[in-house]
């Protein structure tokens, strides 16, 4: 038998560092791969909004005239009887409240309905005909403004929940002037 050169391989750099370099690089690299992943991730999703924009002309279109329906319908003027003999303030918070109350035992809002403060407002001026109050509802953590008249001499009530925010301190446009 021919004598086969017995070579003994060379170790490789990696195997001549100490053993505890050899446990940590790998995990270094790990972890390293781990923080490119999330930081990847997190760019590339990071501009994505929840909701993607409407850019068709048509939807927003669509979009504006709903929004329109439903500010209108949450403006429009309601209507109640005050109790014969009771405060034109407290016949008006007694109606917004029932209103209210009955809206949040539907989940029309939240609730439930922790404060309630009705007065006259400087904004419109009260005759011995007609009283022009606003109140503010709190549901929720959330203030809902109210414009109301009430008729002491018939007892009719009409309000509206005041929906954007007044200019000028005035309701917008599109609030019913039955409220004021």
């Amino acid at each position: 038998m021919p004598a086969v050169s017995q070579r003994r391989k060379r170790p490789s750099f990696y195997r001549t560092l100490p053993i505890w370099a050899q446990w940590v690089i790998p995990f270094a690299v790990a972890i390293a791969v781990i923080l490119f992943l999330v930081l990847w991730v997190h760019h590339q999703t990071n501009d994505v909004p929840s909701e993607a924009a409407v850019t068709n002309k048509g939807a927003l279109k669509e979009q504006a005239r709903e929004n329109t329906i439903l500010e209108e319908q949450i403006q429009a003027p309601k209507h109640a009887q005050a109790k014969a003999g009771a405060a034109p303030a407290a016949a008006l918070k007694g109606a917004i409240t029932t209103w209210l109350n009955h809206q949040i035992s539907i989940g029309a809002y939240g609730g439930p309905l922790t404060k309630e403060s009705c007065g006259t407002t400087p904004l419109y001026a009260s005759s011995s005909t007609r009283v022009v109050m606003k109140c503010e509802m709190v549901t929720a953590n959330v203030t809902y403004p109210f414009y109301g008249v009430v008729v002491p001499a018939t007892g009719k009530i009409t309000f509206c929940q005041q929906d954007t925010a007044p200019v000028y301190g005035t309701p917008d446009a599109k609030f019913s002037k039955s409220c004021v």
